[in-house]
C-alpha cells in the first residue's frame, strides 16, 4: 500500500556551532498535507544529486542489524554515519499470554501486527508450539462470511516481514502509525464481538487497543519481545561530547529513551541542546517533545527508513558550503 503523508513538520531553529547565524534556514511547524505539488521539490536519489550531507556526521541508534537501508541511504547523501543501538530486544518475562493467544488462535478474526519485530518474535514462538499462521480459511473458526482469518500490518516494514514469512497482509493503512489503521478499521468490518489479538511489546502505546475496546470489540494483547535500554558505546558517547555529531536519528519512542537515558550525566547529555534531531514519524516526535527537544525536530511526512534519509537531504543544506 503506498505511504501517504497526512503532516510534515519542519522545525529548526540550527546550532550555532556548524553555522553562521545569517545563513541558517527555518522552518515553522506546519500541519499541512504534503501530497506532491508542482512546488514541492521533486524526489531525490543519491545517484541524481549532489551529496547535500556532506560533512554532516549523523548517528543512528537503530540496532545494526536494522539500520542498514537507514544507514546506506544517508551515506548515499554524503553523511559520515555512526551506529550505536540504544536498544536491544529480550523475551517478555511471561509468555503466558501469547501461549494462551496461540493455544485459542482459530478464534481471533485479525491479527494486528504494529512493527516487524512483532512479526518476527511471533511467528517463532509459532513454530515452537508447533502451530501454524495464518489459519487457513476452512480452520478459521470466526472467519467472517468464510473469508478466515485476517491480518493488518502497520507500516511497510511490517508488511514485508509478514510477506517473508508467509503471511500475506490484508489491509496495510496509508500510514505506519495506529491512528492510521483506527481509521481504516472504520471502513472495514470490525464490530463489536470482533474478536483481535494484537502481538507487541511488552510496553506500548494503548491508542489501539483502548480504541477498538470502546467499539466492543474483544481486544488481547501478546507481549512477545520487551525493549530493554543498550549499553552505550563509549567512543560514540564521547565523540558526541566532543561536538563530532551533529545530527541523531531516531525511529522509535524507544530509541529515544533508551539514547537519552544512555548518555545521562554524561558530557554527551550537554551537547543535546545544540544538536539536531530527526525523527521518523509524530509519535516518536512526541518523545523528543517530552525531552525538551521538540524545537530541534525534524520529522518525517514519509514514514520509514528512506523517507527519513530524504528528509534530511532536502531539508539539511550542505554543510561544507556552510562553513
Amino acid at each position: 500500500a503506498a505511504i501517504r503523508a497526512s503532516r510534515s513538520r519542519w522545525v529548526m531553529p540550527w546550532w550555532s556551532g556548524c553555522w553562521n547565524s545569517e545563513q541558517a534556514t527555518s522552518w515553522l511547524r506546519s500541519d499541512t498535507p504534503t501530497e506532491p505539488t508542482s512546488s514541492s521539490p521533486p524526489d531525490m536519489s543519491p545517484a541524481e544529486e549532489s551529496r547535500p550531507l556532506e560533512g554532516v556526521t549523523v548517528l543512528v541508534t537503530r540496532a545494526k542489524t536494522q539500520a542498514g537501508k537507514l544507514v546506506t541511504a544517508l551515506e548515499g547523501y554524503g553523511a559520515t554515519v555512526l551506529t550505536m543501538p540504544v536498544i536491544r530486544l529480550a523475551d517478555p518475562p511471561d509468555w503466558g499470554p501469547v501461549d494462551t493467544s496461540i493455544a485459542q488462535l482459530d478464534s481471533y478474526d485479525w491479527v494486528v501486527f504494529s512493527s516487524a519485530n512483532a512479526v518476527e518474535r511471533f511467528v517463532r514462538r509459532l513454530e515452537s508450539k508447533g502451530a501454524t499462521f495464518p489459519l487457513p480459511r476452512e480452520a478459521s473458526a470466526r472467519g467472517r462470511d468464510g473469508t478466515g482469518q485476517k491480518v493488518a500490518a502497520v507500516g511497510p516494514a511490517t508488511a514485508r516481514s509478514c510477506r517473508a514469512n508467509g503471511i500475506e497482509p490484508d489491509y496495510i493503512p496509508d500510514e505506519a502509525i495506529a491512528e492510521s489503521l483506527i481509521r481504516g478499521f472504520e471502513t472495514l468490518d470490525i464490530t463489536a464481538g470482533t474478536r483481535v489479538l494484537i502481538p507487541r511489546a511488552l510496553k506500548a502505546r494503548e491508542v489501539l487497543p483502548n480504541a477498538l475496546r470502546e467499539r466492543g470489540v474483544i481486544v488481547d494483547v501478546a507481549p512477545v519481545y520487551q525493549t530493554l535500554n543498550a549499553e552505550p558505546d563509549a567512543e560514540i558517547v564521547a565523540r558526541i561530547a566532543a561536538g563530532e555529531v551533529q545530527c541523531v536519528t531516531f525511529t522509535s519512542p524507544s530509541t529515544v529513551r533508551g539514547y537519552f537515558e544512555g548518555i545521562d550525566g554524561t558530557g554527551a547529555a550537554e551537547r543535546a541542546a545544540d544538536m539536531l534531531f530527526a525523527s521518523i514519524g509524530p509519535v516518536t516526535t512526541a518523545e523528543i517533545d517530552r525531552r525538551g527537544f521538540g524545537d530541534r525536530v525534524i520529522e518525517a511526512p514519509v514514514h520509514t527508513a528512506q523517507g527519513l534519509a530524504r528528509t534530511m537531504a532536502e531539508r539539511l543544506p550542505n554543510l561544507r558550503s556552510k562553513q
